[in-house]
């Protein structure tokens, strides 16, 4: 058995290192933090930087940890590439928010393949389903329930569209509910 303990009120890590002198990017953290929650992270630009972490509630949060803070990304190109201070979005499921978050984009969940797959800019967009919102680039507070809801405009705004393809060919105006 291999342990490793913190001193008193102190973390227990334990870190990987490929070498010592060319780069930051061959070095890994699995901590244990005073209150009992886990991590694992990176060592980047002079920081680690954690990008798994287990509280002691069970929760698991999975952040890729660009400029973004809070995001939640499981699957394969889930949340691909979030910059500029993107905060709490939530992206399930191969390729949802496959997108690039390129401006200070909140609060946005994607749950599917595909589910707001598009999505670049917006704010409280809520995809629920095989490539509910896979369209839409731009926009805030849509709901897309279902495959392929909502799916056929880039840029709406207070949308709802609840079912199989349901709004998928309309012409893209907003505050409308299919």
């Amino acid at each position: 058995a291999l342990t490793v303990a913190g001193f008193e009120n102190t973390a227990g890590t334990i870190e990987l290192w490929a070498d010592e002198g060319d780069d930051n990017a061959d070095k890994w953290r699995f901590s244990v933090s005073t209150a009992g929650e886990l991590s694992v992270g990176t060592y980047s630009s002079g920081a680690w930087v954690d990008h798994l972490a287990l509280d002691t509630n069970s929760r698991i949060s999975l952040s890729n940890n660009d400029a973004g803070t809070s995001n939640t990304l499981f699957g394969k190109d889930a949340g691909k590439l979030i910059l500029i201070n993107c905060i709490n979005n939530t992206f399930i499921g191969h390729q949802s928010g496959d997108g690039i978050l390129t401006a200070a984009s909140d609060n946005n969940t994607g749950v599917g393949h595909n589910a707001l797959g598009a999505l670049t800019s917006g704010d409280s967009n809520t995809a629920v389903g095989s490539s509910a919102l896979t369209a839409v680039s731009s926009g805030g507070q849509n709901t897309g329930v279902g495959y392929y809801a909502l799916s056929s405009t880039a840029a709406v705004n207070n949308n709802t569209g609840i079912g199989y393809q349901s709004g998928y060919w309309t012409t893209g105006a907003d505050n409308t509910y299919v």
